[in-house]
Parts: C-alpha cells; sequence; structure tokens
C-alpha cells in the first residue's frame, strides 16, 4: 500500500474512532485499541476531530469518562487546554453578543439568535462542548439596515464591501460583520435564514411567534423553536452545506432529541417541514444523522417524512461527505484549477473552464454584494477573473509541476462534487 493509500485507510480508521467516542458505546476491544495509540496516534486523532469541528464534544467524553484515563498526559493536558480555550472563546462571543442585544433593546429592535450561540447554551451539557466560529442573528427586513448601522456604533463593519440598503431591498439576505481586533470573530446579520438562490423556506411570522426564551443574559434572548430548530440545522445541513463536515450538525441534533425528545411537538415540526417544502432533505439529514450517532426517533417520524425509500447511493453518499473535513480542499483557496485538470479530455475541460469563468450572477452577487439585476454585475465578472488569477497562480503553478499528489487532490475533489450533485438532485425532485 503506498503512503496515500495508508494515509487515507488511517483516516477512515481515525473517523470511525471518533464515531465509537461520540456514540460512547466503546467495546472492550475498540478501548484496547485506544488504550494502545501512541501519542503522535493521539495527536491525529485530535486533529482530525478539529477538523471536523467536533473537537469540544470529543474532549468532553474523554475526560469525562474515567475509563480514558490512560491516555498520555499530554493529550489529556492538550484536550483540558482546549475545552478551556473553547469555553473562554465563547464567554468572550457571549458578552458581546450581550452587548449587541442591548443596544437592539434600546431601540425597539427584536433580535433572535440562531444556531449555534442557541444550541451551546440550551441543549449542549456544557457552553464549552460545542464550537462556535461566529454568531447568527435573525431582525425583520424593515429593520435590517437600521441594526447593522447601529452595530457600527459598536465597530462592527461588514467583511466586504457591501451596500446593507440594497441588501435591505432583497438581492442578499444576510451580511457579515467583524470588528477589527484580534479576536477572530463574526457577526452574520439575516433577515431571512434561507440562501439566496434558495426558495422560501420559513413562515416568518409563525417563526417569530413561536420564539422561545433564553433566561441566559441581562437580556432575554429570543431563540428559535425546539421544532423550528430542529428543521433549520436539517435544511443548513442537507441544502446550505451539501452534507459537507455535517457530522457537527448531526451531534446539535442529538443533542436537541437528547434533550426535549418528549416535548419536542412532532405534528407541528412536519407541518414546518411541509410549509419549506423540503422532506427529502429533512428526512435524508434525519435518517444520516440516527444512522451514524445510534439517535433514536420515534417511528412514526422517519414514516411520516419519507415520500418513497432513500436510494442506498444517496444515504452512503450523504454519510460519506458528511465525514469529510471542513477545508477538503486542504489550503487551497479556489476549486476552479481542480476541477479542470480532474476533467477527463478536452470536452470535458471546456465545460469545466465555463462553470468556473461564468458561475451563475446570484453566485457573484452573493461574493461581491452587488445586485444581481443591476448592470454592474458584468464588472464583477472581470473582478473575479482578476481574483481567480491571483489567488490561483501558485496553485498553477503546482499543477503544472505534475505533482501526482495535486491530481489526485483533484480527482478527489471531482468525487466530492459528484456524490454531492447526486444528493442534490434527489432533494431537489421534493
Amino acid at each position: 500500500m503506498n503512503d496515500s493509500k495508508q494515509k487515507q485507510a488511517g483516516d477512515q480508521h481515525i473517523r470511525s474512532l471518533l464515531l465509537a467516542i461520540l456514540n460512547k458505546n466503546v467495546s472492550a476491544s475498540v478501548r484496547e485499541e485506544l488504550a494502545d495509540l501512541t501519542e503522535a496516534e493521539w495527536q491525529d486523532v485530535v486533529t482530525v476531530a478539529g477538523q471536523l469541528k467536533i473537537a469540544p464534544v470529543i474532549g468532553q467524553s474523554l475526560l469525562d469518562d474515567p475509563e480514558y484515563q490512560v491516555l498520555p498526559d499530554l493529550v489529556i493536558e492538550k484536550l483540558r487546554q482546549s475545552s478551556e480555550e473553547n469555553l473562554a472563546r465563547n464567554s468572550e462571543i457571549t458578552k458581546r453578543l450581550d452587548d449587541v442585544l442591548t443596544l437592539a433593546r434600546e431601540h425597539e429592535i427584536p433580535v433572535m439568535v440562531l444556531k449555534g450561540w442557541h444550541l451551546a447554551n440550551a441543549y449542549y451539557s456544557s457552553p464549552a462542548s460545542r464550537f462556535m466560529w461566529d454568531v447568527d442573528l435573525l431582525v425583520s427586513q424593515s429593520d435590517f439596515a437600521r441594526f447593522v448601522n447601529l452595530l457600527s456604533a459598536l465597530g462592527y463593519l461588514p467583511c466586504k464591501d457591501a451596500s446593507v440598503d440594497e441588501i435591505a431591498a432583497g438581492y442578499d439576505k444576510s451580511i457579515d460583520l467583524q470588528i477589527d481586533d484580534d479576536f477572530r470573530f463574526e457577526m452574520e446579520v439575516h433577515w431571512q435564514v434561507e440562501l439566496p438562490q434558495d426558495e422560501r423556506r420559513f413562515d416568518y411570522r409563525d417563526l417569530w411567534g413561536r420564539a422561545r426564551i433564553l433566561a441566559a443574559l441581562k437580556e432575554d434572548v429570543q431563540c428559535m423553536s425546539m421544532e423550528h430548530l430542529l428543521f433549520h440545522i436539517c435544511i443548513h445541513c442537507s441544502l446550505h452545506d451539501e452534507f459537507l463536515c455535517a457530522i457537527q450538525p448531526f451531534v446539535d441534533i442529538r443533542e436537541i432529541l437528547r434533550h426535549d425528545s418528549n416535548t419536542i411537538d412532532w405534528p407541528l415540526f412536519f407541518e414546518i417541514v411541509r410549509f419549506g417544502r423540503a422532506r427529502k432533505s429533512v428526512c435524508l439529514t434525519l435518517l444520516a444523522a440516527s444512522d451514524l450517532l445510534e439517535i433514536t426517533l420515534p417511528d412514526h417520524v422517519l414514516e411520516e417524512l419519507r415520500t418513497e425509500s432513500v436510494p442506498d447511493e444517496v444515504f452512503e453518499f450523504a454519510q460519506r461527505v458528511s465525514m469529510r473535513n471542513v477545508d477538503s480542499r486542504q489550503g487551497w483557496k479556489q476549486p476552479n484549477l481542480l476541477r479542470l485538470m480532474g476533467s477527463n479530455g478536452i470536452a470535458g475541460r471546456m465545460v469545466a473552464l465555463k462553470v468556473g469563468l461564468f458561475p451563475p450572477k446570484t453566485r457573484i452577487a452573493r461574493r461581491y454584494r452587488v445586485n444581481p439585476e443591476s448592470l454592474q454585475i458584468y464588472w464583477y465578472y472581470l473582478v473575479r477573473l482578476k481574483d481567480l488569477i491571483i489567488d490561483d497562480r501558485q496553485n498553477a503553478a503546482d499543477l503544472l509541476k505534475s505533482d501526482p499528489e495535486i491530481h489526485k487532490l483533484a480527482k478527489d475533489m471531482l468525487n466530492l462534487k459528484h456524490e454531492q450533485q447526486v444528493i442534490a438532485r434527489w432533494i431537489k425532485e421534493d
């Protein structure tokens, strides 16, 4: 077996170990195997857990179980340090969120906190168990521009050039804001949570009307009901992220069901799913999550959601993609050259070149925050070409060296894209 195949087999084995730790049903043979891991091998386990964004919950599972005290001292120390750093980060995020919500209350702007912070503080055993890299907030479309402009007083400025008024007018649905300091943290403000190119999935009157109050800060925090939250995680995982690195949202689903399985209103959840026309995407997400993490769902849930049996290929691809790293390109800024070099024949490469150079206007609008219907959009195709040349010049040089590892990465990316497209085509037929 060559080095590349050995590494791939090693990574797959590490993922199997991580699933066993997450499921807390480690067999005697697996415990023995974990006990025999060298310090370097444990470092690999911790690294892969970090790439999958589940290091905090893995660390918590290992540190809370006395049988894992066989871990090397350096690994235990690293896990403790990682947990403490994550708790400190989440505490700083919470402090900044409190300032934002106080400002919103002073100006009578209703704000809803979405996903990560809500999950960490309401469903996980400890806020240290879930990693957060940003905070997502929802406001009404009519309050959007005023709220974003108010946040500038706290130092939050757009990450990219963007017209707040144009976003509020409807050509986009959110804006990323960041404070220029050493704390790497973004705040994403939405007036709708769907992707710009996606159809409407939420009844926003119902979403706001069923919001739950979490008394965790100086100000009461409005959050989604557990039924809306579960739906949001499912469609974000399947439609937004296309199952890439979905193991973290799978853990989110497990924590919600573990915390509130007896109180969740399943008929209401089914109604939310029907309104969002997302039965297939929700069904596939719950099915893949329940199988990988051994989540027990009431029998009638999948029966109600399943309009047809999930093809084996779609189910297999969803699980496989979910265990891929967030950065599957291993540091490549743009995937276009990889797609080009990984395509078969001249015809395949011409198609890849066309897709790379002329993506849909909605994608250009999303990246550069311009109105997709304005003439300005065509100028940004030229801007994007300039950015591609700058971003990819080193990548192109690497490819011209005919490095087999780089070409293998190109093929790997194409396989990933193919698997995601198979899933997307099946979901789209909903």
